[in-house]
């Protein structure tokens, strides 16, 4: 009875009907990828629970107090390259063939492919693809593999919009939104950022623009989604950085943060595309280029490990252990945070670029505070009065989020987010707004972005609001 008269109403008129049943569609969308999200966490723990201790690793819950000193002797005392590659390659070989049998576009990182579903296909993903994407990825990062949950999470989110959508006998118009805004409820709940994910649903389809007309029922169900997930997991920010004072000088370290920041966010952009595009040339079967891919990222970081055993803190699997350890000790060797800031781009790009399931927004998260540190480092040795490692961590991840994704409004509002804290909007804004400038629209980790709406045929006609 219900679903019949939802049927009867969710229409091409909604101009008429105005915004009460969207909105309530989108809060029962934000439940479901809220709930999705809790789940695919507590599978992802629980594998790093078992293998990342195996590894010689300290298991981190982004929201959870660290010890750093402890989590630094733990990985001195227990890490073990060779198992960190046994690792890799177990999961590589499992994960791979399951999307290889099961659902071949749940390959690579997720996002990418939902844009491409919005644009060209009008958010149509197949029933089957969230729950094997959520299981391969798990298994996968779980696993050590150098990867974010964004990918896996972004592709649900928006299935379970579309699918909402489907229930309801909804138009394509409407499906596609229900696609956009179940990106948001995926954002806003994993990375515990409910004005950032609906932020980012509108602005990752477009190097440009934005699809303002999904912007209401984002927020809608990315607070929702955010709500639930955060009822299970406790309301407290994905990493609380702290604060530190910040005077008028640290300003201009922002903008020197921020041009820094471009050369390492194109060269992701490049490498990343590199083995995405040019393997299959090589390797057309994708099986066999997910399992080399998976030799190639846990053989560099097997040799990256071999030379500074710390440089593991952010090479396995998420590696947002490198950054609450960084902003706790103050002071972390160059060596060791060049060596993440490379690493991170090559693990990322042999494993997620040639077929392995994962995100690539945690990678930017961890190569982006690595670099800001790096440069504060650098700035340090000169005897310079610095602002703090928060600062320079902070600064660094908006701009190179902003850089590498084309969302220059998602860095600011996302790291705000992600600390629970807006004392660091005014230096991350400049950060952001400089790099996304100076890195243009040409290299973007998101190649299906267009340009602006005016490109997307999908998106002409959608504008109910």
């Amino acid at each position: 009875m219900v679903w019949s008269m939802l049927r009867s109403r969710i229409n091409r008129n909604m101009l008429v009907m105005g915004m009460g049943w969207v909105i309530l569609m989108a809060f029962i969308t934000g439940i479901l990828t809220g709930l999705v999200t809790i789940i695919f966490s507590l599978f992802l723990h629980y594998i790093e629970a078992i293998i990342l201790p195996w590894i010689g690793i300290l298991p981190f819950e982004p929201g959870e107090p660290v010890n750093a000193l402890y989590a630094i002797n733990f990985i001195k005392h227990n890490f073990n390259p060779t198992k960190l590659l046994i690792a890799y390659l177990i999961g590589s070989a499992f994960s791979g063939y399951i999307v290889y049998k099961v659902a071949p576009e749940t390959a690579g990182h997720g996002t990418d492919v939902t844009i491409k579903a919005i644009h060209h296909y009008w958010g149509a993903i197949r029933a089957r693809v969230p729950a094997v994407k959520l299981f391969t990825s798990g298994i996968f990062v779980g696993m050590g593999g150098s990867a974010g949950t964004e990918g896996p999470l972004v592709q649900s989110g928006a299935g379970m919009g579309y699918l909402v959508a489907q229930r309801i006998k909804a138009d394509k118009y409407l499906r596609r939104m229900f696609a956009i805004i179940g990106i948001g409820g995926a954002i806003g709940a994993v990375f515990r950022a409910p004005l950032g994910g609906s932020v980012f649903a509108i602005e990752v389809l477009y190097r440009r623009d934005y699809e303002t007309s999904a912007f209401v029922p984002a927020i809608v169900t990315s607070i929702t989604s955010y709500t639930v997930y955060s009822t299970y997991y406790g309301f407290k920010p994905l990493l609380p950085l702290g604060k530190v004072p910040i005077g008028p000088w640290d300003i201009l370290f922002a903008i020197l943060i921020g041009i820094f920041i471009v050369p390492f966010s194109i060269a992701f952009v490049k490498v990343f595309y590199w083995f995405e595009e040019g393997t299959p040339k090589y390797l057309p079967n994708l099986y066999q280029r997910i399992l080399v891919g998976g030799i190639l990222a846990g053989a560099t970081a097997f040799i990256i490990t071999k030379i500074d055993p710390l440089s593991a803190l952010g090479l396995v699997s998420r590696g947002y252990l490198a950054v609450e350890v960084a902003s706790k000790m103050g002071s972390i060797p160059l060596t060791t945070l060049f060596l993440i800031a490379i690493g991170k781009i090559l693990t990322t790009s042999m494993g997620v670029g040639m077929g392995n399931s994962g995100g690539v927004f945690s990678p930017m998260i961890v190569i982006g505070s690595s670099v800001g540190l790096l440069l504060g480092e650098i700035m340090q040795s000169f005897g310079m009065h610095l602002a703090g490692p928060t600062f320079f961590i902070v600064v660094g991840m908006s701009a190179m989020i902003a850089a590498t994704a084309k969302v220059p409004l998602t860095a600011i509002v996302m790291t705000s987010d992600i600390m629970g804290s807006n004392w660091m909007i005014p230096a991350s804004a400049i950060g952001a707004v400089i790099a996304y400038a100076l890195s243009g629209t040409k290299y973007t980790i998101y190649g299906s972005q267009l340009m602006d709406r005016s490109r997307s045929v999908a998106s002409r006609g959608s504008g109910y609001f």
